[in-house]
């Protein structure tokens, strides 16, 4: 039974991580007139919801990966 949580949990870290970097790379794909958070959150509001959605780009923004000014993300250069 342990086994099977365990593979549970990898599968969703896993899946997680696809999400993250896939919302990384659509914030620097858009270089520097940025990504807007509307236009983002449309693209995906079929897999997740708004608070699935502020999570992820909260998680993205408190890792200083991107950073948000007014309702665009823009990419953190990695140094």
């Amino acid at each position: 039974m342990a086994d099977m949580v365990d593979m549970e949990n990898a599968k969703r870290a896993n899946a997680l991580r696809a999400i993250l970097g896939v919302m990384l790379d659509t914030v620097k794909e858009m270089g520097a007139q940025g990504a807007p958070s509307g236009v983002m959150y449309a693209a995906v509001c079929g897999r997740m919801n708004l608070n699935q959605f502020n999570a992820v780009m909260g998680a993205l923004e408190s890792a200083g990966k991107v950073r948000k000014e007014g309702f665009v993300y823009y990419f953190v250069a990695d140094l």
